[in-house]
């Protein structure tokens, strides 16, 4: 699971090891750079959702949503929320990204060879169960 912070500026501050590994980038591709530089064109849904933390300050999520990284699409949940110091004011945001593709493949191949309602039923006992 992917934790990226931001800074007040939205530049990127933190991205742990699965983070760069979603993004296919190395740390010094990343840290300290504007959070535009990743989500552009069809990845633009993502700044929507941190326009939407800063202007509301609630925490925005998005479940199997599309991300495009080098070419390829992965399956993502995408939640965004707002950081926060001891005064409750917003010092920056957090991205917590976690890539479903390969759940997805896995109960799309069980649906093919077993009843949908039991493939979906399987899949959703094995994330319940931490995979």
């Amino acid at each position: 699971m992917a934790l990226i912070t931001l800074d007040e500026n939205e530049r990127i501050a933190t991205c742990n090891t699965a983070g760069l590994r979603i993004l296919k980038a190395r740390t010094e591709e990343v840290l300290n750079k504007p959070v535009a530089e990743f989500f552009t064109n069809e990845n633009g849904w993502v700044l929507e959702k941190l326009k939407q933390v800063a202007e509301s300050g609630q925490q925005q999520t998005s479940v199997d949503a599309p991300l495009q990284v080098a070419g390829e699409t992965l399956s993502v949940n995408l939640t965004v929320q707002p950081l926060l110091n001891i005064d409750q004011k917003r010092i920056g945001s957090m991205f917590v990204i976690e890539d479903i593709s390969s759940e997805k493949r896995i109960k799309s191949t069980m649906s093919r060879y077993m009843d949908p309602g039991i493939a979906t039923e399987c899949w959703r006992r094995r994330r319940s169960a931490g995979r």
